[in-house]
C-alpha cells in the first residue's frame, strides 16, 4: 500500500512542473514568453520600403519650368505690318540715338504738328514717359501724347523716340513704325509709333519680292530692320 502511494506523488509532481531556481515556472514560460515569435515587429514594422518618399517626391522632372517658362524664346516673329516681335528688350545692342530738330507743324492735325501720338487710354502717356498734349485730342480717337526725345535704339519704344500704340491711332499722325521693340508683346495690332517729324515723310518701302512692308524709322533714318530679308526702295521698284 506504501508502495502504490510514493509512486502516485511522483507521477503527480511530474505532470506539474517544477520551479527553477528564480522561483519561475518553466513550463509557462516555454508557452508564453515567445514574445519575439508573437509580435514579430522586426517583419510588420520596416517601412523602409512603403515610406519610400524618394522616388514619389522627386520634384526635379515635374517642377522643371526651364523649358516652359524659358520667354527668350518667344516671340522674334515678323507680321505683315514689317514689326519684329521683341519681347525680351534686351537683345538689342543699345545704339545711342539723338535727332534734332521737332515738329515744323502746319499741317492742320493738331497732334501731329506737336509732335504727339494717339493713345487710346490716358494713362498711358504718362506710364510711357509721355506728355499730354489737350489741344490735339480733336485729331485722335482717345488723347494726343507728345513722346519723350529719343536717345537709344534698345528695344524700348519711348527711348527711339515713340509710344506703343494701335496701328490706326499711329495712322491718325502719318506715324511710321519704330524700331522692334516691348510693344509687340501687347498683340498685333499694337506697334511702336514714331511721330513723323523724326525720320520725315516717305514713300519708301521694304521690299520682299513684289510684297511690301513698313519702313522702320531708326532713329532719324528709315531701313528694314524690322523686316530682315528685305530691301529699302520705292514701291515701283519692287
Amino acid at each position: 500500500m506504501t508502495k502504490t502511494l510514493v509512486f502516485s506523488a511522483f507521477l503527480l509532481s511530474t505532470a506539474c512542473g517544477s520551479d527553477d531556481e528564480s522561483g519561475t515556472d518553466t513550463v509557462a514560460d516555454t508557452t508564453n514568453g515567445d514574445a519575439t515569435a508573437t509580435s514579430g515587429a522586426t517583419a510588420t514594422g520596416d517601412t523602409t520600403t512603403t515610406g519610400d518618399t524618394t522616388t514619389t517626391g522627386d520634384t526635379t522632372t515635374t517642377g522643371d519650368t526651364t523649358a516652359t517658362g524659358d520667354a527668350t524664346d518667344i516671340g522674334d516673329t515678323t507680321d505683315i505690318n514689317g514689326t519684329t516681335d521683341n519681347c525680351d528688350t534686351t537683345e538689342t545692342g543699345g545704339e545711342v540715338c539723338m535727332v534734332e530738330g521737332g515738329p515744323v507743324g502746319g499741317s492742320g492735325n493738331a497732334c501731329k504738328d506737336a509732335g504727339g501720338v494717339c493713345l487710346y487710354f490716358e494713362a498711358d502717356c504718362a506710364a510711357q514717359g509721355g506728355t499730354r498734349a489737350e489741344a490735339g485730342d480733336a485729331n485722335c480717337v482717345g488723347y494726343c501724347c507728345i513722346p519723350p526725345p529719343p536717345s537709344a535704339i534698345d528695344g524700348v519704344c519711348a527711348h527711339a523716340g515713340g509710344l506703343c500704340t494701335g496701328i490706326s491711332a499711329c495712322a491718325a499722325v502719318d506715324g511710321t513704325r519704330g524700331p522692334s521693340s516691348e510693344c509687340a508683346c501687347e498683340g498685333e495690332a499694337t506697334i511702336c509709333c514714331v511721330p513723323e517729324w523724326q525720320c520725315g515723310a516717305t514713300t519708301l518701302t521694304c521690299c520682299m519680292g513684289h510684297t511690301l512692308f513698313h519702313p522702320t524709322c531708326s532713329c532719324d533714318i528709315y531701313d528694314c530692320s524690322n523686316v530682315p530679308g528685305t530691301v529699302l526702295l520705292e514701291p515701283w521698284e519692287c
